[in-house]
């Protein structure tokens, strides 16, 4: 719903240092996205650029860039530097930018899950039931819970720069969504530490390969988790304002610990030996690539 209120002032007054901070915390995922990205891409363009094309490298590439466009380009374009004639303009780039950080974290998952699954071993039957069913019940439900959140928004235009989208009222229930990535983040993480456990026989060498891809995913898992379960403390806790404040931190932090996975397995891949101790375990190259 968008709604034109002929005065707004004393809203915007009072929810300028809500605006504020949202601004920087926007301005600093950006910039930590940007950072980010000049430290590996001489990994990526070594690594990965030359790599056949397969599923999980164009994956790779789609969460890898699509923070450039919806957070550095239409997030914080949007709100310091497009005109705030129009609050159709507004609600689209904010309505916008909402379903392409859910899709973008989606598709980070993805990959992520991918690197899960190449740990656990030969027998993966059970473990894709379990993913199918976490699948269900976290990920859906989140889809939907961003379009009624989308769709509580109010959007006003603001009638003076920096700022030029104010959203007065919305729901709280965008902390469902955040606190199902997290119920997700922790049953990974769960398989993860078993597949660990299981790996762990006395005297049976762990490749090196393997070491990585447990010791990245079960860290980076922990990580996002924790950012998640935040999130939620944030919407709970502060006024609706608020309900938005990590999302783009979220977003990004999502797309950077995803791409060092699949740059720290293809580098040690790189190095390590494609024959492994007939007692290693070790993981499938195939379902790293």
């Amino acid at each position: 719903m968008i709604v034109l209120q002929d005065d707004v002032h004393e809203d915007i007054i009072a929810a300028f240092p809500i605006l504020r901070l949202n601004e920087s915390l926007i301005v600093a995922a950006g910039t930590l996205y940007l950072y980010d990205w000049f430290l590996t891409i001489d990994l990526e363009i070594n690594l990965v650029w030359p790599s056949n094309l397969s599923a999980i490298k164009v994956l790779y590439f789609i969460q890898r860039y699509s923070p450039l466009f919806d957070t550095v380009l239409l997030v914080i374009g949007h709100q310091l530097f497009f005109s705030s004639d129009s609050i159709e303009q507004c609600a689209r780039g904010f309505k916008s930018a909402g379903w392409l950080f859910l899709g973008g974290v989606a598709i980070s998952e993805v990959v992520l899950t991918c690197r899960c699954i190449a740990v656990w071993g030969n027998t993966k039957r059970n473990l894709y039931i379990f993913l199918s069913l976490l699948v269900l019940v976290c990920w859906v439900p989140c889809f939907v819970i961003m379009e009624v959140y989308l769709k509580s928004l109010t959007f006003n235009s603001v009638p003076y720069p920096p700022i030029h989208c104010f959203t007065p009222e919305g729901s709280h229930i965008l902390y469902l969504c955040w606190g199902l990535i997290a119920v997700y983040d922790a049953g990974t993480l769960a398989v993860m530490v078993i597949a660990g456990i299981r790996h762990s026989v006395p005297g049976c060498r762990q490749s090196t390969l393997f070491q990585v891809v447990y010791r990245d995913g079960a860290l980076y898992y922990l990580y996002m988790f924790v950012l998640s379960a935040s999130n939620v403390i944030v919407v709970l806790t502060l006024p609706s304002g608020y309900a938005t404040l990590m999302a783009s931190l979220e977003r990004v932090i999502h797309s950077v610990l995803t791409s060092r996975v699949v740059l720290h397995i293809r580098e040690t891949a790189h190095h390590e030996p494609s024959t492994q101790p007939s007692r290693g375990v070790s993981v499938s190259r195939s379902g790293l690539s």
